[in-house]
């Protein structure tokens, strides 16, 4: 399960525990609380697809168009 934090001057974060059980935090800048909320839900639909080994059609084709930056993160 994921959340999201606000940070100073309107910025959001999303924390997450990830596959070794380290907290990992993705900034997402100043995006407005429903994209945070978007970006969140995919996030845990990604983490859940990587424990059971396999994620739906919608979350590949959202990660797909993500841009460069944000796959690196």
């Amino acid at each position: 399960m994921a959340s999201i934090c606000r940070d100073k001057g309107g910025r959001k974060r999303v924390l997450f525990v990830a596959e070794d059980a380290t907290c990992k935090t993705i900034r997402l800048s100043r995006a407005i609380m429903k994209q945070a909320d978007a970006f969140k839900i995919k996030l845990e639909a990604l983490i859940a697809g990587r424990l059971c080994g396999s994620i739906d059609q919608e979350t590949a084709r959202w990660v797909a168009e993500l841009p460069d930056e944000a796959h690196a993160k």
